[in-house]
């Protein structure tokens, strides 16, 4: 009867250490997704596209120092040259599979590009304002990314352009969308 007891007994003691040290663990890991989670707002983002906030055709870098807000360069080619661009942008529901964004920049803007009279090429400067959305996508949360841009165009470009549009030797074929899109995908680092 008393080997029973002491058999009953060591059971008892290992049962209660196995949930004791199964608990521990559980908390420990606990601790780690949450330091994870807080460190995973402050991630950095390389990212290739079309559109001013990959500088034209070209790259984004991305750095998140708050969850909710993100700053980014851009450097590209646009037709004419070099484009770059840097700037914000807000993420309304950081934690979402899909987070809306609200973008704003400084950086080149507007391009105007003359097929056989280059001396007409120019690139122009300006603020660019935006919406957008990042779709997360793979484990480590890389994001496809779309923006609805809304350039504030100088009056310098407004005036090179009417001025191409009456010059009779130059056939613009095309107006000037008053907003430009984006579209991209980058790579948590």
């Amino acid at each position: 009867m008393v080997k029973k007891m002491m058999l009953l007994c060591s059971l008892a003691a290992l049962f209660v250490g196995s949930q004791a040290a199964a608990q521990d663990q559980m908390v420990k890991r606990q601790k780690s997704q949450k330091i994870k989670s807080a460190d995973d707002s402050r991630r950095v983002y390389f990212g290739i596209g079309l559109g001013m906030d990959y500088g034209g055709m070209g790259f984004q870098v991305e750095f998140l120092p708050i969850k909710y807000v993100a700053i980014f360069g851009a450097g590209g080619y646009n037709f004419n040259g070099l484009g770059l661009n840097a700037g914000a942008s807000f993420k309304a529901l950081p934690n979402a599979k899909i987070t809306p964004t609200v973008i704003a920049m400084y950086g080149y803007n507007s391009v105007i590009v003359v097929q056989g009279a280059s001396s007409y090429n120019k690139t122009y400067f300006g603020p660019t304002a935006g919406i957008g959305g990042e779709l997360k996508v793979g484990r480590k949360q890389n994001k496809l990314k779309a923006a609805l841009l809304y350039p504030f165009r100088t009056t310098e470009f407004d005036h090179d352009y009417e001025a191409l549009k009456a010059n009779p030797y130059i056939d613009v074929s095309q107006d000037v969308s008053p907003v430009a899109f984006s579209i991209g995908f980058n790579f948590a680092l």
